[in-house]
């Protein structure tokens, strides 16, 4: 535990204090030590705790194409303030037992349209009721909620390196006041908005998963989603390409084919045809739609690791509709694709402090347009990720600071930015926009689908950045072609956006978002 302010705005003697919990993987290789890396895995709400235990034995890894940080580095993980270890704990726990705050890990039901949206307004108004008990629990002087904004956060990262550079490691390094740092998904923002306070600290910081930090500071998801629907399509060409079996979703079939039956299950589970028509179970249509569509969104983050189950899951219900049976199979699926999974609180409590209060008061009219657009970037997450924006109606905790901008300008050390050619939460053109606002900043590409999702050469080109400060330069796109890579085990013999397949899939898939999203507007 690393004791820092609670407030430092208010730093008297006997001003209440933070506790910061650290886990250090140490250095494998000290002969040639190079200080710290600070992670954080993202979230907001992500333990890097549980993050440095889970990936220091990997990444500390000698070997250069596996281990992104390698064996001279101590990898610190730090829970961010409110969460997992450090103290006061954001912790309501009356706000787990509301459905509102399961809405990540079941499905609600789409908000396909405003009556969609209406049916949605009890589980508002119990989110809204657990804010103000939320708020209650620790919005006071001496809690957690006031202080969990992405600017004190900053700061204690601040504090973590003074720390380091008053200890005898960190007498070894150079010059211990830089900070170095690995930042994912939400670290990105972290990152830039450290970067941006503390320019002068900043040391070798390694930024993938690009979040646009003006995206969350005006609380507005204007360009999160338009990635999504290509990494899917990414999933009939791999599945079509699989061999012995390994992608159940297969037989034999083009890419084209594989889709095609994706499209049967679809068309089956037309949900204004079902209300239309008035069917009985149009209800269990709309949730098995839902489940569907979340079990591809979750998978699309790491679709080595989940596509897999995305099979499963197809041939599971294609099954059940062919035999008429009920739909449970796929329940079971998508519960298998769930992963760690921290209290709401932690998001809430870090995601609205940086929009200031910018959704505390805002109207069912006023959300209906943020409803609409999200729609209209992703026919697979559209509906999914609105519980993500949901989360800070009412909260009314003001946090104490926070940093909106601006964003960017020179730093001490260069910056590197990795993102996904296919992201499903964070578009490349986010990394591309952090490269173009911090000054000599460098852009590296994977083009492969998945968030933060790095090969063999990716890997590589992070450990030479980390260990000599090398840039990538003009060599900055990781093809994504390398033998066995691919999902499924498979290899691609052309890039993924040369695959005609691929590129008439995906622009189905804009066919069907924009059919859904005239359909709901």
């Amino acid at each position: 535990m690393l004791d820092v302010p609670l407030d430092y705005q208010n730093q008297t003697s006997d001003a209440p204090r933070a506790y910061i919990a650290l886990m250090k993987y140490p250095a494998t290789d000290p002969k040639d030590y190079k200080g710290m890396i600070l992670l954080n895995p993202g979230g907001p709400g992500g333990s890097g705790v549980q993050f440095a235990a889970t990936m220091g034995p990997i990444w500390s890894d000698a070997t250069e194409t596996i281990g992104p940080i390698g064996p001279n580095f101590d990898i610190i993980g730090f829970d961010p303030r409110g969460v997992g270890f450090s103290i006061p704990s954001a912790n309501c726990t009356y706000s787990l037992d509301l459905p509102i705050g399961k809405r990540f890990d079941q499905p609600n039901g789409p908000i396909l349209d405003m009556e969609g949206f209406a049916r949605e307004l009890p589980e508002i108004e119990k989110l809204l009721r657990s804010a103000k008990l939320c708020e209650k629990a620790i919005g006071g002087s001496d809690g957690a909620g006031q202080y969990m904004s992405t600017a004190t956060v900053a700061r204690d990262i601040v504090s973590i390196t003074d720390a380091f550079a008053a200890t005898s490691d960190g007498q070894k390094v150079k010059n211990p006041k830089l900070t170095n740092y690995l930042g994912i998904s939400y670290g990105s923002f972290l990152g830039q908005t450290f970067a941006s306070m503390f320019p002068e600290r900043v040391g070798r910081f390694l930024l993938s998963g690009v979040v646009d930090p003006d995206d969350i500071v005006t609380g507005l998801p204007m360009r999160h989603l338009q990635s999504l629907d290509e990494t899917f399509a990414g999933f009939f060409v791999y599945c079509s390409l699989a061999e012995d079996g390994r992608c159940d979703y297969a037989r034999g079939d083009s890419p084209r084919d594989i889709f095609l039956r994706f499209e049967n299950i679809l068309a089956r589970l037309d949900i204004n045809k079902a209300r239309a028509n008035k069917w009985k179970n149009v209800t269990l249509i709309e949730e098995v739609l839902y489940t569907m569509k979340k079990t591809i969104f979750d998978a699309a983050y790491l679709p080595r690791e989940m596509f897999p189950k995305v099979a499963e899951g197809l041939l599971s219900l294609e099954k059940a509709m062919n035999n008429r049976t009920p739909f449970e199979e796929l329940e079971d699926y998508r519960n298998r694709l769930v992963a760690f999974k921290f209290p709401q609180e932690w998001y809430n409590g870090n995601m609205c402090s940086d929009q200031n209060g910018i959704m505390r008061n805002v109207t069912v009219q006023e959300i209906w347009p943020l409803v609409s657009t999200l729609q209209h970037q992703s026919y697979i997450g559209g509906d999914v990720y609105l519980a993500n924006w949901f989360a800070c109606l009412g909260w009314s905790i003001v946090p104490k600071e926070v940093y909106q901008g601006p964003f960017g300008g020179p730093t001490e050390t260069p910056i590197l930015f990795v993102g996904n050619s296919w992201d499903p939460v964070t578009p490349i053109y986010n990394a591309l926009k952090g490269g173009n606002i911090f000054t000599q900043a460098g852009v590296l590409t994977v083009n492969e689908p998945g968030h933060s999702v790095w090969n063999p050469c990716a890997t590589k080109k992070i450990r030479a950045y980390f260990k000599e400060g090398t840039m990538p330069g003009s060599d900055n796109f990781c093809i994504g072609t390398e033998p066995g890579q691919g999902v499924f085990n498979t290899t691609l013999k052309v890039r993924l956006e040369e695959n005609e397949a691929w590129r008439e899939i995906v622009q189905r898939l804009r066919e069907l978002r924009l059919k859904s999203w005239k359909a709901h507007t």
